[in-house]
C-alpha cells in the first residue's frame, strides 16, 4: 500500500517504474522562462548601473567586493 502525501501532489511515479518524476507543462515552463528571463535582465541593468556609479571610484574594488557579498546573502536567504 502506498502512502499519498498531499503536499507532493505533483511528483509522480513514471511509466517505467521510477518513483518520483517532476512533471513540466506549458504554464510551468513559460512561468519559469519569464523568471529566469526577467531575473537575467534585473542582474544585467544592476550591473550596468553598477559599472557606471562606480566608474571612477578609487575603491572600485571593495564596492563590486560588498556588491557581490549582498547578492549571495540576499539569494542565501531567499533560498532559506
Amino acid at each position: 500500500m502506498q502512502r499519498s502525501d498531499p503536499a507532493l501532489g505533483h511528483l509522480r511515479g513514471d511509466a517505467r517504474g521510477s518513483p518520483r518524476a517532476l512533471r513540466v507543462d506549458r504554464l510551468d515552463a513559460a512561468v519559469m522562462l519569464a523568471v529566469v528571463v526577467n531575473t537575467d535582465l534585473v542582474h544585467a541593468d544592476a550591473s550596468l548601473f553598477d559599472r557606471l556609479y562606480a566608474h571612477e571610484d578609487p575603491s572600485r574594488p571593495r564596492f563590486f567586493a560588498y556588491r557581490s557579498r549582498c547578492y549571495t546573502i540576499s539569494a542565501m536567504l531567499a533560498l532559506w
